[in-house]
């Protein structure tokens, strides 16, 4: 046996996994709690991501919460929900960088400005540096 025998690996986190119809109503902050993030996130996903890791912390944090499922658990959660939060704050700089950087980007070609005349640079846009890296 290797050592990736018992990796499980989340899916990917998107729009369409945050959604009722998709993932378990009543537990509809679990995407956005666990799956992984794509190469390259949108500000409306990181956005939505948010609000459901900020709901469930509400929910977790209530009396209801705590009581249904016991102080222990709901501190694991919270530490859980803080955790993920601290990653989308992460992640929305390198986001709206790269959203501005594309909005410019296409207003240029629009405009027929940056075609790669005079030595410009018109590589890809640099994708998301992996959690942890410094920016």
């Amino acid at each position: 046996m290797t050592d990736t025998d018992n990796v499980v690996v989340l899916p990917i986190l998107s729009m369409e996994a945050m959604a009722p119809k998709v993932y378990d109503a009543d537990k509809l902050w679990e995407p956005a709690m666990s799956y992984r993030f794509p190469a390259n996130p949108s500000s409306r996903l990181l956005s939505e991501a948010r609000r459901q890791v900020l709901a469930y912390l509400c929910w977790i944090t209530s009396d209801n919460g705590i009581t249904s499922e016991g102080p222990d658990f709901a501190v694991d959660e919270i530490r859980r929900a803080g955790a993920r939060l601290i990653e989308i704050a992460e992640l929305f700089p390198f986001v709206f960088d790269a959203e501005k950087e594309a909005e410019v980007r296409a207003l240029c070609e629009k405009d027929g400005v940056g075609t790669g005349e005079k030595d410009e640079d018109l590589s890809p846009l640099p994708t998301i540096p992996p959690k942890g890296a410094n920016r």
